[in-house]
């Protein structure tokens, strides 16, 4: 908070809404669903991240739309999904995975260009790490 003129964020979950209020480093925190919300400043964020996010969803275009909206030109939209060999699947555990091929065409749709793309684990599964993907995309400036 400390580094930026606004921290905003969404969250499905109004417990996890009143418990980010309580903490109190968010300019605004508000209860939406990530596919459907409108960004209430557009164009104006440098950076959205969504924080083990996107495993819940399986077609990203909503997200990507919203984060391209949402950023300034020249903004970073940082993410990170468990791996895919298909576009898209539905894992054993309900989680969603993402091919990199999936994610570099959604994102050259929405106009962004891949600033960087990686092999991570986001988690760790009964003592195993989970195959996945961090990324970095750009807006154009």
């Amino acid at each position: 908070a400390d580094m930026a003129a606004r921290l905003d964020g969404i969250d499905l979950s109004p417990a996890m809404v009143a418990k980010s209020r309580a903490r109190a480093i968010y300019t605004d925190v508000r209860v939406a669903d990530v596919e459907t919300a409108r960004p209430e400043h557009t164009g104006v964020y440098s950076l959205v991240i969504a924080a083990d996010t996107l495993v819940y969803l399986g077609d990203l275009d909503p997200v990507f739309a919203m984060a391209a909206n949402a950023l300034q030109p020249g903004g970073t939209f940082l993410f990170t999904v468990e791996k895919a060999q298909e576009d898209f699947e539905l894992g054993p555990k309900r989680r969603w995975r993402h091919s990199e091929s999936y994610l570099r065409t959604a994102a050259a749709r929405h106009g962004f260009t891949i600033a960087g793309l990686l092999d991570a684990s986001p988690r760790t599964e009964a003592g195993t790490p989970v195959e996945g993907l961090a990324v970095a995309l750009q807006k154009p400036a």
